[in-house]
């Protein structure tokens, strides 16, 4: 595998979706925590719009990187062994 093909399956942009899902997760989980009748989350929501587009980025890159992962596993014994051992975990 080169540098572009790892850019390509694991973007750096992951981080930061990552990321803001802990964080609208904890968000999500603390109105939970003290729910009432009238409660709701779509503020919660509503305040992390922002940063949402950052998944855009990401669906677009996802059948590339799907299509990318297939030929890798197809044409690369090493990398379809490591996947291989990785699955067992």
């Amino acid at each position: 595998m080169n540098a572009n093909d790892v850019e390509t399956l694991f973007p750096n942009i992951l981080k930061n979706i990552r990321l803001i899902s802990e964080q609208i997760l904890a968000s999500i989980s603390k109105r939970y925590d003290t729910w009432e009748k009238d409660s709701c989350i779509g503020d919660k929501f509503q305040s992390f719009i922002p940063f949402l587009k950052q998944y855009k980025d990401y669906c677009r890159n996802n059948e590339r990187s799907g299509k990318m992962l297939v030929t890798l596993i197809n044409q690369n014994k090493k990398f379809k062994e490591y996947l291989e051992e990785e699955e067992k975990l």
